[in-house]
């Protein structure tokens, strides 16, 4: 005999709440894959992985924790120094380290201190068997060509005595070599690990260094049976991207870097002209050291706590949203600054280096960008419907819409910045303009 209709629907409603508890379970267990992807899983990561000095920066703090004693860095300059602390990579405020002048940067306390920050270095010699690790995460700079070396760290920068431990971005003298790209500067030699070409501005990218200064190595070939001549290996990849890796060329005797000379933000030598703030402000996170050298998997174990900041919707589908609710004008920027809905009017270009650059979506030419004073868009037309010589005392009858997308600006401004200005004046009641206020205002800083 069959089962009874309220039988058959029990089941049916049976089957169908599993469906829906497993359907929950499948998001809950998503959202823990997506939690893993918070400060506190990150720090938990490097922590749990004992390093000597570990700097998170979180509420201003310059203070290392870790298995070593702590050590407070010092600000330099001690006075009027704009070091400041800023925006980190999980979007919380206060947690990364900024550097928006050329003279900034974090380094030893005076008197420095017996143990290292980084472990090893001296002078190069053939009998040293340290080893030892960094990680960090760093903001890459604002688009725009270096007129000089910005370092993000260094624990020494001359090549010539084979102690030498420095990240930076090259200049634009093309006698260095692959000007404006990234370079790890180790013992005798200086690596390009990422082309100026690959480099999106003003993002969080994650970098890993392991060297030994033994002259066994300790490094493994493919067989993982015979011991190579390889002394460091780097790890670097934008947050939320993929983890590129390589290893460094270097002399059996090198070493890294110099005995207790450190810096953050600078070279370590704290010359001026050579920090990390051109263009734009270099940001800094998560500084981490160890006197042994991480596995891949330890390395890999951080980069995956990253959040991932690499996933807008595609440019297509924004622009297409904005091209089916009709505008009147559409300028893209696009590489031009064409009005795409009638396809003639061009806005005129005022300043000396206002240019292209990478928008929100990825484009490497879809964004304009405005670099010193004076860059700006102008047109003499009048492109908003409404507006006036001055309010007559009569109700408008104007109306109108206008939308875009612009990045924030990243540091105190001494004066107002304009996004786009229309004229008027607020004695006339025609002002009409998006900017935001200076830092020294009274009312409303910033």
């Amino acid at each position: 005999m069959g089962k009874p209709l309220n039988q058959i629907q029990n089941i049916k409603q049976l089957i169908t709440m599993k469906k829906l508890i497993l359907a929950l379970l499948a998001l809950v267990t998503s959202g823990f894959c997506l939690s893993a992807q918070t400060l506190s899983n990150y720090q938990a990561t490097v922590n749990g992985q004992n390093p000597n000095y570990y700097y998170t920066f979180d509420n201003g703090s310059v203070t290392s924790i870790g298995a070593s004693n702590a050590i407070t860095l010092t600000f330099n300059p001690t006075s009027g120094s704009q070091v400041g602390f800023g925006y980190d990579a999980y979007h919380n405020p206060g947690n990364c380290v900024y550097f928006s002048a050329s003279a900034d940067a974090l380094d030893y306390p005076y008197p420095k201190p017996a143990d290292l920050i980084i472990y090893g270095g001296g002078t190069a010699n053939t009998n040293s068997t340290k080893e030892g690790s960094i990680t960090f995460l760093f903001k890459s700079l604002d688009p725009g060509s270096n007129t000089h070396q910005c370092y993000i760290f260094s624990a020494g920068y001359a090549n010539a005595n084979h102690n030498a431990l420095s990240l930076y971005i090259e200049n634009t003298n093309a006698a260095n070599g692959d000007p404006n790209c990234l370079k790890l500067r180790f013992g005798d030699h200086s690596t390009t690990i990422l082309q100026q070409a690959n480099i999106v501005p003003d993002t969080w990218h994650y970098f890993a260094f392991t060297y030994t200064e033994a002259t066994n190595n300790f490094f493994w070939d493919s067989t993982g049976t015979n011991l190579v001549t390889i002394k460091g290996k780097w790890y670097l990849g934008r947050a939320g991207g993929t983890l590129a890796s390589d290893v460094t060329t270097n002399a059996v005797d090198v070493i890294a870097g110099e005995a207790n000379v450190f810096a953050i933000g600078d070279r370590s030598d704290l010359n001026s002209s050579a920090g990390f703030d051109r263009p734009g402000t270099g940001m800094v996170d998560e500084f981490a050291t160890w006197s042994r050298r991480l596995t891949d998997t330890e390395i890999t174990n951080q980069f995956s706590k990253l959040p991932n900041n690499l996933t807008p919707p595609p440019r297509s589908t924004y622009q297409s949203v904005i091209t089916n609710q009709s505008p009147s004008y559409y300028f893209k920027f696009d590489g031009n600054y064409v009005d795409s809905v009638g396809g003639t009017l061009t806005l005129s270009t005022n300043g000396p280096t206002i240019g292209f650059t990478y928008d929100y979506f990825g484009g490497p030419t879809n964004a304009v960008i405005f670099t010193t004073g004076g860059d700006a868009l102008t047109n003499n037309g009048n492109l908003l419907n409404g507006g006036g010589s001055t309010y007559t005392g009569n109700p408008g009858t104007g109306q109108g819409a206008l939308s875009f997308i612009f990045r924030s600006i990243a540091t105190n401004n001494q004066g107002n910045r304009t996004l786009y200005d229309a004229g008027g004046d607020t004695n006339n009641n025609n002002q009409f303009s998006l900017f935001f206020n200076t830092y020294s205002s009274a009312s409303s800083p910033l």
